[in-house]
């Protein structure tokens, strides 16, 4: 039965196909050449249609950048000064936070042996300070505040400074009682002085008169002489003396001078520690304010409402480093921007207000489509990756906060690829700009 079916189809299309041909050659004969001028004619129509349509037809130009989000508003940084160890982690990335939540728990046996240390070092160079300013100021040391919580340290101090004391005294007690002894001959000398000046005056009356009675020629020229040789006599006594009363002068001053450079030199002893003193304690009480506020926040809370980024502590256990960020809050009004890196041969592309598509790979294309935006500011300036490939930045202000589901919230850090719709040239352009460009290098290679 299906055999008989096959060999009817095939007589029908066999006496088709025979008919078909009678009729073409039929149709030839009635208008000859016809057929020849028609497909030319169709295939002219043909090209004429679709270069009109490449002449209108628009290509969209896309200039392609990688990026990440950044936040608009800044990011609130928790960090915690003092060592200490994490024994409870009440936050997740991404989470929601309330301003005061609590964000970690920290044991206090750290922060409190450091701050006892801290209070210890404090305590050491305040009582050397009063030691010191003791010995310049010529006093005696009053370290009452100490002497109940450091009575060793203040037991240190004292017998050192009763060592300085005795050292330093010992040598100026030396010099002022060779000073006194100095000064006291020399009251002696200047008593001598009067004395032998008396004694000059006599013998001056006395060779006068000897002269007188010589003119006369009741005296003889032996005994004006022997008067002149005791007042010689007499002169060279009191040179002696005054030569004795200038050199025990010399000696007090030279030993008042250096009474005083043994003061100074224990003064700028005390001075230059002090200095480091000092010093060290302008820095010390600093870091002792902020151990003294972390020993008071021992419980880590959030300062904003705002969402939980960055989080580097994730197990108990974790020993905080002093300074480090525990974890960023993102503001809970803050809007996250697209910046992207965009080559500098595209950068003469970009206009502000371009349409942008932007791809968050944490979420995927397929199932939550992209995030519509605008591009909001290009960088003046250049700047250079890790390769040292010099980029632009683009920032670009998105249309939602959120991919597909409003519970797909972006968050900072999240890589995205931007599409920015840089223009649009008709299907010819885009064709012939290989031509274009070939023609502006053709005949100017060396």
């Amino acid at each position: 039965m299906k055999k008989n079916v096959y060999q009817s189809i095939s007589r029908a299309y066999d006496k088709n196909s025979e008919q078909a041909l009678l009729y073409s050659s039929e149709f030839d004969k009635e208008h000859p050449g016809k057929l020849f001028t028609l497909v030319p004619k169709l295939i002219l129509l043909t090209l004429l249609v679709l270069l009109l349509w490449a002449s209108i037809a628009p290509v969209i130009e896309v200039t392609r950048a990688n990026g990440k989000l950044v936040p608009s508003d800044s990011i609130v940084q928790i960090q915690h000064q003092s060592s200490a160890e994490v024994i409870e982690v009440k936050v997740g990335e991404g989470d929601l936070v309330e301003q005061g939540d609590v964000l970690f728990k920290l044991d206090p046996v750290l922060v409190a042996s450091e701050l006892s240390q801290l209070r210890a070092r404090h305590a050491f160079l305040s009582i050397e300070s009063e030691r010191l300013h003791a010995i310049m100021e010529r006093r005696e040391p009053d370290f009452s505040a100490f002497e109940e919580n450091y009575p060793v340290v203040v037991k240190h101090n004292s017998v050192v400074f009763n060592s300085q004391k005795t050292v330093a005294l010992s040598k100026i007690n030396g010099l002022k009682s060779k000073v006194k002894q100095k000064q006291h001959e020399q009251e002696y000398l200047k008593e001598q002085l009067k004395v032998e000046q008396n004694q000059l005056a006599s013998i001056d009356e006395k060779v006068a008169m000897i002269k007188e009675l010589k003119d006369s020629g009741s005296q003889s020229r032996l005994s004006l002489i022997q008067a002149s040789q005791e007042r010689d006599d007499m002169l060279s006594k009191i040179s002696n003396v005054v030569g004795r009363i200038a050199a025990v002068g010399q000696q007090v001053m030279e030993a008042e001078h250096e009474i005083a450079e043994t003061y100074a030199a224990v003064d700028e002893k005390a001075t230059m520690r002090l200095a480091t003193i000092e010093s060290e304690r302008h820095e010390l009480s600093q870091t002792l304010a902020r151990t003294e506020h972390s020993f008071k926040n021992l419980v880590v809370r959030s300062p904003i409402k705002g969402f939980v980024t960055g989080l580097t502590i994730d197990a108990v256990g974790e020993v905080v480093t002093p300074g480090a960020t525990l974890v960023e809050i993102i503001p809970y009004d803050s809007v996250v921007l697209a910046e992207a890196k965009v080559d500098t041969q595209d950068i003469s592309a970009l206009k502000l207000g371009q349409d942008v598509n932007v791809k968050v790979t944490a979420f995927d294309f397929s199932q939550h489509g992209m995030v519509t935006g605008k591009l909001q500011r290009v960088s003046k300036n250049s700047f250079q990756d890790e390769d040292g490939q010099p980029y632009f930045k683009a920032n670009i202000l998105l249309d939602e906060q959120w991919v597909g589901a409003e519970g797909n919230r972006l968050l900072p850090g999240m890589v995205v690829q931007a599409d920015i719709l840089s223009g649009e040239k008709s299907v010819i352009q885009y064709l012939l700009k290989p031509l274009r460009l070939a023609s502006q290098r053709a005949f100017t290679e060396k």
